[in-house]
C-alpha cells in the first residue's frame, strides 16, 4: 500500500503536537494533543492505524480541576467553523474514521490515549477524490459549560492531493507557452527618419 503522508501540520511555530484547549471560568478546561493530518494516495479497501503508521496517538488531557466524561466522535464537516477545507468534500460516512477508544472518564489532570483508524471501502468511484472527517471531543455532563476541541484528517484517493494536483497544472501550463526570445527586426532602409544616402564612391 502506497501511502505517502505529506503533511502534517503542527499547531505550534515550533513543529511540535498541538495544544488546544477551550476553557471556562479557569474551572473546566479540555485539551488535545494530535495534529491535523494530510494523506495522499491512500488505496481503496485499506485500513489505516495512524498511530503505528506515524506515531501520533490521540491524547486527551483533562485540565479541570474536577473529573469530566469525554466523547470522541467523528463527524461529517457541515458549513461554519468546522467545515470541509477548500478543494475537499465532507466524508461520505463518519464511521469511515475510529477512535477505539472513544469515551474516558478523567480526573483533574488525568489523559488517556486512543488509536485513530481510517478505514477506506473497496470502491472505484472514489478514487481520485479528496475527503475531510472532523474529529471531536466533547465534554458530557457538564450542562451549559460543556467544551469541545475538534481536530480534522483529510485524505486523498489512491492520487495525489489537492495542492499537489494543482502545482502540477500550473507547471504544464507553463510549459505549453510558446515564447519567442528573439528581438524584433528592424529594416532601417524604410524607415522614414533615415534619408537615403546620395554620396558617390
Amino acid at each position: 500500500m502506497d501511502v505517502r503522508m505529506w503533511r502534517v501540520r503542527w499547531g505550534t511555530a515550533i513543529g511540535v503536537f498541538c495544544l488546544l484547549s477551550a476553557a471556562v471560568w479557569g474551572k473546566l478546561s479540555l485539551a488535545v494533543r494530535f495534529p491535523d493530518i494530510v494523506m495522499e494516495n491512500v488505496a481503496t479497501g485499506s485500513v489505516i492505524n495512524l498511530r503505528q503508521m506515524k506515531g501520533v496517538p490521540y491524547v486527551v488531557i483533562n485540565q479541570s480541576d474536577q473529573p469530566v466524561e469525554v466523547l470522541v466522535e467523528p463527524l461529517v464537516p457541515i458549513p461554519g467553523p468546522a467545515q470541509a477545507k477548500e478543494d475537499y468534500e465532507p466524508v461520505p460516512n463518519p464511521e469511515w474514521l475510529r477512535i477505539v477508544p472513544n469515551r474516558f472518564k478523567l480526573g483533574p489532570g488525568d489523559l488517556a490515549s486512543a488509536e485513530v483508524i481510517l478505514s477506506v471501502p473497496k470502491d472505484p468511484a472514489l478514487v481520485g477524490r479528496h475527503f475531510q472527517v472532523n474529529i471531536h471531543a466533547a465534554t458530557e455532563g457538564t450542562g451549559s459549560l460543556a467544551i469541545a476541541v475538534n481536530h480534522y484528517v483529510r485524505f486523498s484517493v489512491e492520487g495525489p492531493g489537492p495542492a499537489a494536483l494543482k502545482k502540477e497544472k500550473d507547471r504544464q501550463k507553463l510549459g505549453t507557452l510558446d515564447l519567442d526570445m528573439t528581438p524584433p527586426r528592424s529594416d532601417l532602409k524604410k524607415s522614414p527618419w533615415v534619408k537615403p544616402s546620395t554620396s558617390k564612391n
